[in-house]
């Protein structure tokens, strides 16, 4: 069997170890493993260098140096860890290296065309290059003109690593294809050249904790439908009362600052805190927000039913309710929107000026569990705090596709006429939390245990004891039992040379 691994995101921590882990595995069982990887700084734009000069705001060729620098340090650390024999392979073939891909300025028209540029009639590109974009940027509505000169550059260099992958795919037989995440630029091109050419196809990502990865057979961890059906899958695997406590272990653990392979958003958050204006006597409803520069751009099958974008939605809501009495709005920014675009930002806590609107910033210390537990209802435009209120036994109205829109417990409105009621109208009855439990059983245990790679935290760690960013080697800590018999080996020896002097 022959596997193929295309590392095109080293300086990703954790994702190459990744990689590294599956190579080590199959190299264990005999297998071919080859690897594909940029040739020597011949990405003239790169995600890796890419998402360090848009998140410093500094020129794409100051950062060049140092992050190519760096990762092939981190590729050539890793490689020389492996055990076995592999191959490794530039990712841009000769015919591609000089090439220049160009496409017509039409497109920088605005994002809704943008979205229309596929290449090969399979890659959506156009989707791909917003997802790398407004990642790095975290500006969820990038402005296309005036940033046309990098995304042309990203669009030549992903069709050189799309068209160089089909040259190395058709002539080459792979049994496996090891790809990462496929939201962004050229691994979504990659994830789409596979399918066309029915290659069986792997995505590694983040598991459910630092001590775990996940691989998605065929499919991708943005998918919803893919999702509703892993939770299930997971669900019905497990036998007995076990995966109920685990579930609720988890929404446990969430309130409590548990983070699994992210960063948590919790720890700021002071207990028993409510804004200062939070009335007890009126109805209060709280709307949770999404980082909606996640899923600005992925597919279509993100695009929410009823908005053109979130701000929009909120828009609505703020102006349906300053026509109601004895009613507040609490708008909780996603503590991940921290280091959103200040204009964004701006126009979200310009909110607050409506009437019974209050706008609660994204680094405030006001417990959203605490605003869970004392709202009448929840609006979620799609955060995980989706499905932590419905454990919590509060309605939840879901105004934006999400991966939760096909579980039950989230209240999913029709028409606008429906969002009204729901949102601020009818008393909404407490929802059952069975499916909750589904979910919060699969964020607890979903993905494969690492045997190689030991993680420190979500972004750092040591494959087989080295860490591959600064190639440190990892302390090796006694056992107990050793760091016990140690010291009494060492009082024993202080007691001899006592002896030793006053005898001898």
């Amino acid at each position: 069997m022959r596997i193929a691994i295309f590392s095109t995101h080293p300086t990703f921590v954790t994702h190459l170890e990744s990689e590294l882990e599956i190579a080590q595995n199959y190299l264990n069982l005999g297998y071919e493993v080859d690897f594909y990887i940029c040739n020597d700084r011949s990405l003239k734009c790169c995600d890796n260098v890419l998402s360090v000069s848009l998140s410093k705001n500094e020129d794409y060729s100051k950062s060049s140096e140092s992050v190519c620098n760096f990762c092939i340090s981190r590729q050539a650390n890793g490689f020389k860890l492996l055990e076995g024999n592999f191959n490794v392979f530039p990712l841009i073939t000769k015919n591609q290296i000089d090439k220049e891909y160009c496409f017509d300025d039409i497109y920088l028209q605005n994002v809704k065309k943008f979205k229309e540029l596929y290449y090969d009639d399979v890659y959506d590109i156009g989707w791909s290059l917003l997802s790398s974009f407004i990642t790095y940027t975290r500006i969820p509505f990038i402005q296309l003109l005036q940033n046309s000169e990098v995304i042309k550059k990203l669009y030549s260099e992903s069709i050189k690593v799309y068209e160089s992958a089909k040259e190395i795919l058709q002539t080459t037989r792979y049994d496996k294809v090891y790809l990462f995440n496929t939201r962004l630029s050229y691994t979504r091109g990659l994830f789409r050249l596979a399918q066309n050419l029915d290659i069986p196809t792997y995505v590694h990502e983040r598991g459910s904790d630092v001590d775990k990865y996940e691989v998605y057979i065929n499919n991708n961890p943005h998918n919803i439908t893919f999702f509703y059906e892993e939770v299930n899958r997971y669900w019905r695997s497990s036998i007995g009362v076990k995966k109920y406590f685990i579930g609720k272990l988890f929404f446990k653990r969430k309130m409590n600052g548990f983070g699994g392979s992210w960063k948590s958003y919790t720890t700021n958050f002071i207990k028993g805190s409510l804004p200062d204006s939070f009335n007890p006597n009126n109805e209060n409803i709280t709307l949770f927000t999404s980082s909606e520069d996640e899923f600005q751009s992925i597919d279509k099958t993100w695009n929410n039913p009823f908005f053109e974008n979130q701000l929009k939605g909120i828009e609505y809501l703020c102006e349906e309710i300053s026509k109601k009495k004895n009613k507040n709005l609490f708008i909780r920014v996603h503590p991940n929107s921290i280091d959103l675009d200040s204009q964004y930002l701006e126009n979200m806590f310009s909110f607050s000026q409506y009437k019974n609107v209050h706008v609660i910033p994204p680094d405030s210390s006001v417990n959203s569990y605490d605003l869970i537990f004392n709202s009448s209802k929840i609006i979620s435009f799609g955060t995980t705090l989706t499905m932590e209120a419905i454990y919590w036994g509060k309605p939840v109205v879901l105004l934006a596709n999400s991966f939760f829109n096909k579980f039950k417990g989230p209240i999913i409105p029709s028409n606008f006429d429906e969002i009204k009621q729901l949102c601020f109208e009818k008393k909404l009855t407490k929802p059952s939390k069975y499916d909750s439990l589904k979910v919060g059983y699969y964020l607890s245990v979903f993905g494969l245990k690492y045997k190689y790679y030991k993680p420190i935290d979500y972004k750092s760690g040591y494959f087989k004891g080295v860490n591959l960013s600064t190639g440190e080697v990892m302390p090796i800590k006694e056992s107990f039992l050793r760091h016990k018999i140690n010291l009494i080996k060492g009082f024993l020896f202080r007691i001899y040379i006592r002896v030793k002097v006053c005898f001898f």
